[in-house]
């Protein structure tokens, strides 16, 4: 399990919401289970549809939406950048704590000209 920050623009790219999400991935096909250590795990959000699941607080979980680790595949909901292949499942999970669970995630709103 890790922890990580998304960022997503509003519609008209002015506005950006940056959220804290847990995340669990697993290689699900069952030829072996690691703990070690790897790269950092890169996720491009390319729809709004996973964009507006996180910003109602809901869990995005990758068998759900159309994943891809070509950069250029335009009808894929998420892009791996790096960290994982696409044999490798996924859970967002919007908030950081039990608290965000019950109470709701907190969220900021910043420029996107700021990030």
């Amino acid at each position: 399990m890790g922890r990580g920050i998304a960022t997503i623009r509003s519609d008209d790219s002015q506005d950006c919401q940056s959220l804290q999400l847990r995340f669990v991935a697993g290689d699900f096909g069952g030829d072996g289970v690691s703990t070690q250590v790897t790269q950092p795990i890169r996720l491009i959000l390319q729809s709004t549809r996973v964009s507006k699941a996180l910003a109602r607080g809901e869990d995005v979980v990758s068998d759900m939406y159309a994943i891809s680790s070509q950069m250029n595949d335009t009808d894929a909901d998420i892009i791996i950048e790096s960290g994982l292949s696409e044999s490798h499942g996924f859970v967002l999970n919007p908030g950081a704590s039990i608290v965000a669970d019950v109470f709701g995630s907190t969220t900021s709103r910043l420029s996107c000209s700021e990030m």
